[in-house]
């Protein structure tokens, strides 16, 4: 892959037949409410409330502050078989056996299925049905299933062990923003007008007041209304009156030194009650996620403005520059539970990991100036990110993009690509006080400085203890490099063969990044 078009190295991928891959990597994208699988009769798809709806923000119309870079869903099946109740005695839905041995066999195969659902409610029976299709291109085969509400209970209750099974279930009940924006562009894609009066139902429902802004231990002392203990003998007890109307005697002190746990747990000596019910805990849990989520959003917002198109302007930069900024960029799609589920974080796949691993090992040996057009510089760095050498199932070492790419990956590397060439291009500070070195802020926006990261190496002091270096010497000890034969690097060897003032422009980044959905289904 040599073209240096965002455009090209997609259409690139998307000429690799992954189901014909010998790493036996099966990946199973989960769609929901697909409208094409509902019967001619019904007009709508039925729809769950969201999971615990009144303990949650409503997911923002502007999602890149969430750092979700796809709402895909996907799961990689395990290559050890799936349990699926066969043999037992108790009587399971052969509907749900059937599904689950069907996607048994597509984790023996290398390749990609799709599992799509729909449910809605059927008055001829009285109850909610799924219909399910399920689409392996590797073995050319296409199932459909029908299973009935207490059938699905059954199969979820297989949450617990088999990742796929949590997905739908997470994926059903919309318990992320991540599940509520996949759920809205399905919903839009088959029919606007049941989409706006799916979300006028729950407009009232989000964030209900009061929020629950207790810690567990003030909420343990607001439900035992200690007094102390009147018995003459009872000096530094005090007895709790429990929301079961029994009575407890403790220390005063072990009272005042009760840990998250203990408050959590603790229950009544007589009857057993907890002393905070599941809906306590329930509420001081999600208010805790709604902080942490809050949190990120505000942490990364900063980041949004850099999520457009990079211009073709030549600018300047050093690779410990690029090296540095691609953490950070990264870490800028960090997004917690209430987001987006923890196996679907771009910053926490395996592959991701490598792929950075691979760009900051390949920068880190020697530092090199370049002029660089942002545009062009984020195809050649996702060009490196497929070509980075991972080990397939027998231990053999290929490229990324020789392998089976999981659903979503090319537009998450695009995502944060872009975030960080831009942020170069962008947020370059050339103040030359100290306290402006390395990364900073400007107000409420994210700087960077460059000039420590040139010379220094890693393990350096803090930059708070630099504050003795002069900008004119760091200034002076930055050497302009050619790229070109510097080093058996291949990224350095493609930086040094780009001719970023003569090579032709291709189809603009903006309408490639659009592009990248309308190419998933081929590529992903």
């Amino acid at each position: 892959m040599s073209d240096l078009s965002v455009a090209r190295i997609i259409a690139q991928l998307a000429a690799v037949d992954f189901n014909a891959q010998e790493d036996a990597t099966h990946f199973l994208q989960l769609e929901y409410p697909v409208g094409e699988l509902l019967p001619d009769t019904i007009d709508a798809p039925y729809l769950m409330e969201p999971l615990h709806v009144a303990h949650r923000n409503k997911p923002a119309e502007e999602r890149t502050s969430l750092g979700l870079a796809s709402p895909t869903f996907f799961v990689e099946l395990p290559k050890t078989e799936c349990p699926t109740c066969q043999g037992t005695r108790r009587r399971v839905p052969q509907a749900m056996v059937a599904l689950m041995s069907a996607i048994n066999e597509c984790a023996l195969v290398s390749g990609h299925s799709k599992l799509q659902v729909v449910s809605f409610f059927d008055d001829l029976v009285a109850d909610l049905i799924f219909r399910i299709r399920l689409t392996t291109k590797s073995m050319e085969t296409v199932l459909d299933f029908e299973l009935t509400s207490p059938e699905m209970d059954a199969l979820f209750g297989h949450t617990e062990t088999i990742e796929w099974i949590a997905m739908l279930d997470h994926l059903i009940t919309r318990a992320s923003d991540r599940a509520c924006y996949h759920v809205h562009d399905h919903l839009l894609d088959f029919d606007p007008d049941i989409l706006d009066r799916d979300e006028y139902q729950w407009n009232d429902e989000w964030d209900r007041p009061p929020k629950l802004e207790f810690s567990p231990q003030e909420l343990y002392l607001r439900k035992v209304s200690p007094r102390y203990a009147t018995d003459g003998d009872a000096e530094d007890l005090v007895d709790l009156k429990l929301p079961c109307s029994h009575t407890k005697r403790i220390a005063l002190d072990t009272l005042k030194t009760l840990t998250f746990d203990e408050c959590l747990s603790d229950c009544c000596n007589i009857c057993k009650k907890p002393v905070l019910s599941v809906e306590d805990c329930l509420a001081y849990r999600l208010a805790k996620e709604r902080r942490e989520a809050d949190a990120s959003v505000q942490k990364n917002h900063d980041w949004t403005s850099l999520d457009h198109s990079p211009n073709s302007e030549s600018r300047g930069l050093h690779t410990a520059s690029l090296s540095k900024v691609l953490v950070e960029a990264l870490a800028s799609f960090e997004a917690p539970t209430l987001l987006c589920p923890a196996s679907l974080s771009l910053t926490s796949m395996d592959t991701v990991r490598m792929i950075l691993d691979n760009f900051t090992t390949s920068f880190s040996q020697t530092d090199y100036y370049m002029a660089h057009d942002p545009e062009r510089l984020v195809a050649l760095l996702l060009q490196f990110a497929v070509d980075t050498p991972v080990r397939d199932i027998d231990g053999k070492q290929v490229l990324l993009h020789q392998t089976s790419l999981h659903p979503g990956l090319v537009k998450g590397l695009v995502a944060w690509l872009t975030r960080a060439v831009n942020f170069l291009a962008e947020r370059q500070c050339r103040n030359e006080e100290t306290d402006h070195l390395g990364f900073h802020h400007h107000s409420s926006m994210l700087m960077y400085n460059s000039a420590l990261w040139e010379i220094g190496e890693e393990g350096e002091a803090p930059l708070e203890d630099n504050s003795a270096t002069e900008m004119g010497s760091l200034e002076a000890a930055m050497t302009e490099t050619s790229f070109i034969g510097a080093t058996p690097n291949t990224l350095s060897t493609r930086l040094g063969a780009m001719d970023l003032d003569h090579q032709a422009k291709t189809a603009d980044h903006d309408r490639n990044v659009e592009n990248l959905a309308g190419q998933e289904d081929d590529i992903l």
